[in-house]
């Protein structure tokens, strides 16, 4: 069985006039560098180096080649870009969402959004004994499947420093 390993756009975070091309596994965004730069101090000192010659483009656009899945750069891109996709708790959104962005804006230093995915997991891991006696099971995710997330939860609060 052959798998096709070309590139394709997320059309959704490929915008027409967008200066950079992100690729992540086999997906590619055409997005605003200054943007990006504005929100993430690692992104803006990755931008600031100049390009060299030979260096690869698509349409003009210098690609930037990311380690991370497509899925998490999506949520991440996503919530950047658009700002009613990723709201504040109460607003509604779903675990994996929240752990993408989480990881990512973590890993490219976008603190509104770090606090923003916390925000969402705090309801669910009570960090005193009272306020852990007082919990409910009531959460702003959808069918959260409570053995496999926590397991997900507690890694990503050990990788993001968020004990």
């Amino acid at each position: 069985m052959d798998v096709d390993n070309t590139p394709t756009r997320v059309e959704e975070l490929w915008f027409s006039d967008g200066s950079l091309v992100v690729q992540a596994d086999q997906s590619l965004f055409r997005i605003y560098s200054g943007i990006l730069a504005a929100h993430s101090a690692v992104f803006k000192d990755m931008l600031a180096f100049p390009q060299p010659p030979d260096a690869e483009t698509i349409e003009g656009c210098p690609v930037v080649r990311l380690p991370d899945s497509s899925r998490d750069v999506t949520a991440f891109f996503k919530a950047i870009f658009d700002s009613s996709f990723f709201e504040s708790y109460p607003s509604d959104t779903d675990f994996n969402t929240t752990i993408s962005i989480l990881r990512l804006s973590h890993k490219y230093t976008v603190e509104y959004l770090q606090r923003r995915a916390l925000g969402h997991l705090s309801p669910l891991y009570p960090t005193t004994f009272a306020a852990y006696c007082q919990h409910t099971s009531a959460s702003g995710f959808e069918e959260l499947n409570l053995d496999e997330h926590h397991v997900a939860a507690i890694q990503i609060a050990q990788e993001v420093n968020a004990t």
